[in-house]
């Protein structure tokens, strides 16, 4: 028999025993003999239960000191003397092995037998009857207690010694091995990628977004007037002449229509001046229409035409085409809102006159505002560009032409536009509570911008 917690012994006594002399003798071959006394003396069958960590705790005799039965192979017999004092009887051996030693996971430190504790988290017992636990490895960990083994840490991660849980590294950077063992071995993104927490891989920026800095936890979208047409850029390019962009995130640019032209980064088309025009898609300057040449009739009924007429007229039509100068770009500066943190119920219920946050700045000169909506993944996010940014546009929308000066408008105004373009649905999704960037950017005439301002804000739940 082996037992490796408490087990039931069953004797049978012919005759009354005297008291105390019914016993049961365990002797190991390493540990020597324990006399366990049962209670039980009457004629009969009977059954003892024995736990090996408190022999005496069901045999009901007092012992004056405790006793254990350790782990061991033994040879077990019961001996008693009957009431009428003739010798001693025994029965035969049994061969018995208790096995109280902790399993693989648990450890005592009073000779490796019950009570056993578990391995803590960041530790493992690997043996049965260990008396102590053993620290996880560099470049391992156990996240659950009893481990009997420690696991390594997976790709994107790390783990010191001791570990409770591989740490994953930080956003914008990498490891592509197992068996890390510190932060050291992330490997920071390169421009043009990026990767969040735990990344194995650094990930190639879309087309439409780029990342200028080591070490990107995210892209950032093209800006107006600008695009990225392949993946992995770690720069923006401007809209070169000819061609427009009135949309963020975008990998193209448009060509200006007809009767239209448009400057190296240009956000919307120019219209010709009056007397000029082009004659395809896709230019940068607007060409003279040549005036028709006047005609005069001579007695005879043929037509003439002045010498001087056809001078001015080749002159005309041949003259150099008229190219717009590049007007100067406006500039905003002071941009701000005076409540930074705003209920939804609150700005929902909003008029432009009476409530919710206003949005001020100053603009150098006469243009059109745009503005741009992006809502923040960080809760404490205050601008969408830098290599900590991670944003995404809500919505855009460009104001009337506004005069040169100090300006006003109603945050209110501005999510109103949204629900006028975009209707009720977007309207509700840009209202959400978290955290939010608006940007602002003057449209000057020719294509002219201003360098692009933000200023940030929360709207709460409640």
């Amino acid at each position: 028999s082996e037992e490796h917690g408490t087990f039931t012994v069953e004797y049978t006594l012919p005759e009354p025993a005297l008291n105390d002399s019914v016993k049961l003798l365990f002797e190991g071959e390493a540990t020597g003999l324990t006399t366990v006394t049962l209670a039980n003396v009457a004629v009969g069958r009977h059954a003892a239960i024995v736990n090996p960590a408190d022999p005496i705790e069901h045999a009901e005799v007092e012992s004056s000191s405790p006793l254990k039965l350790k782990s061991d192979k033994y040879k077990l017999t019961l001996s008693y003397q009957d009431s009428a004092g003739n010798p001693q009887a025994s029965s035969s051996a049994i061969s018995l092995t208790i096995d109280r030693r902790c399993k693989a996971g648990h450890y005592a430190s009073s000779g490796g037998e019950e009570p056993c504790q578990e391995a803590t988290p960041g530790h493992y017992v690997a043996a049965v009857g260990a008396e102590a636990q053993l620290p996880c490895l560099v470049g391992t960990y156990s996240s659950e207690a009893a481990a009997t083994l420690c696991l390594p840490s997976p790709a994107g991660h790390y783990a010191p010694a001791a570990s409770p849980g591989a740490i994953a590294c930080p956003p914008g950077t990498h490891d592509p091995d197992t068996h890390s063992t510190s932060e050291a071995a992330c490997k920071p993104d390169v421009p043009g990628t990026w990767s969040e927490l735990g990344a194995s891989e650094a990930t190639l920026c879309e087309p439409g977004t780029y990342a200028v800095e080591y070490e990107s936890h995210t892209c950032t979208p093209a800006e107006l007037g600008h695009f990225v047409e392949v993946q992995g850029a770690s720069a923006q390019r401007p809209c070169a002449p000819g061609t427009y962009s009135n949309e963020t995130q975008t990998a193209h640019c448009k060509l200006a229509p007809l009767d239209t032209y448009a400057l190296e980064g240009a956000i919307e088309p120019t219209a010709c001046p009056a007397g000029t025009r082009t004659l395809s898609e896709g230019q940068s300057e607007c060409t003279p229409v040549p005036p028709a040449a006047p005609a005069t009739t001579s007695g005879g009924g043929s037509t003439t035409i002045d010498s001087t007429t056809i001078n001015n007229t080749f002159l005309t039509s041949t003259a150099a085409p008229l190219v717009r100068a590049p007007a100067p770009a406006p500039t905003i500066t002071g941009l701000r809102i005076d409540r930074t943190r705003i209920h939804r119920a609150t700005l929902a219920g909003a008029t432009a006159a009476k409530h919710g946050a206003e949005v001020s700045y100053r603009l150098s000169a006469r243009a059109k505002v745009r503005y741009t909506l992006l809502r923040s993944a960080s809760a404490h996010g205050k601008s969408c560009t830098g290599r900590h940014a991670r944003c995404h546009t809500v919505s855009a929308l460009t104001s009337a032409t506004l005069r040169a000066g100090r300006q006003r408008a109603s945050l209110v105004s501005i999510l109103a536009g949204v629900r006028a373009r975009h209707g009720a649905r977007h309207a509700h999704r840009a209202l959400s509570p978290g955290r939010y960037v608006l940007q602002a950017q003057a449209l000057g005439a020719a294509g002219a911008r201003s360098k692009v301002a933000s200023v940030a804000f929360t709207i709460l739940a409640r």
